[in-house]
């Protein structure tokens, strides 16, 4: 299950000239203009969704403390506020901080940007929830009696098989063959196999030149492709068909040959 996001906000001063993202903009613009963020309870969630509990824990502890005394100096809450994000300030320093501070009025629309922040956002993770639900579905091309499939699979319609497209690009002798495609986990299927005779035969088409389908089989060599099971006369051979031509004949397992893998 996918974990949702946590939905941040920014906090704007100066009317909306300065942007705080980080901690380290807050402390770079502390500022008595932080007050109406501090009072409406702003400030500490600002905080909280950065994962910094501990000074949002303050900022509530700082605000409820405020609540309870309304005599309480702004002078005295920018020096608190400043011991909590950069260092102790003496009175002096933030009394003259506060000369040119202008409270602002807290209106009950306040949070309007916080809130528009925030419904973007959420617009934002619907989108993605929409996607997860609805995935694209791959793109197929249709040549003949082959799908091709966006994930390097061939179906073919007429007989229900599903191919690799490409050959595997390394000779093998038949033992090793058998190995590899059992421990293939292409395009995230693990069934895959050598094809027998028959199924191997049903590629051939001897108007192209390799005799396979060059668009649903591309780069395919001229040269012997593996079958399974052996021969049941001759346990040491197994039969190959050859794409030189389409013909079909034993091959003593020692022997190397290309390799295509199907499943189905």
């Amino acid at each position: 299950m996918k974990t949702m996001k946590t939905i941040k906000f920014d906090l704007k001063l100066k009317n909306g000239e300065i942007t705080l993202r980080t901690i380290d903009d807050l402390e770079e613009n502390l500022s008595p203009e932080l007050f109406t963020h501090f009072h409406t309870g702003k400030l500490a969630k600002w905080l909280r969704v950065r994962k910094l509990d501990e000074l949002a824990e303050k900022m509530e502890a700082l605000r409820a403390q405020h609540l309870e005394d309304k005599n309480e100096l702004d002078v005295k809450l920018f020096k608190n506020l400043c011991e909590i994000f950069v260092s102790e300030v003496s009175e002096e320093d933030a009394r003259e901080a506060m000369q040119d501070y202008q409270p602002a009025t807290i209106e009950q629309n306040s949070n309007d940007e916080e809130v528009e922040q925030l419904k973007a956002q959420i617009e934002q993770l619907n989108a993605e929830i929409e996607a997860l639900k609805n995935p694209p579905k791959p793109k197929e091309n249709i040549v003949e009696n082959f799908i091709i499939h966006d994930d390097g699979t061939v179906t073919d319609t007429k007989t229900g098989l599903m191919w690799k497209q490409q050959h595997e690009s390394q000779q093998l002798n038949w033992d090793d063959a058998i190995q590899h495609a059992s421990k293939s986990n292409f395009a995230g299927y693990n069934d895959w196999r050598l094809p027998t005779i028959q199924e191997l035969k049903s590629l051939i088409n001897e108007k192209y030149t390799p005799t396979i389908n060059p668009t649903a089989f591309p780069n395919t060599p001229e040269y012997l492709f593996w079958s399974s099971p052996p021969d049941t006369l001759n346990i040491g051979y197994a039969w190959v068909v050859a794409t030189d031509g389409g013909s079909s004949s034993l091959s003593s397992k020692r022997n190397n040959g290309f390799v295509r893998l199907v499943r189905g």
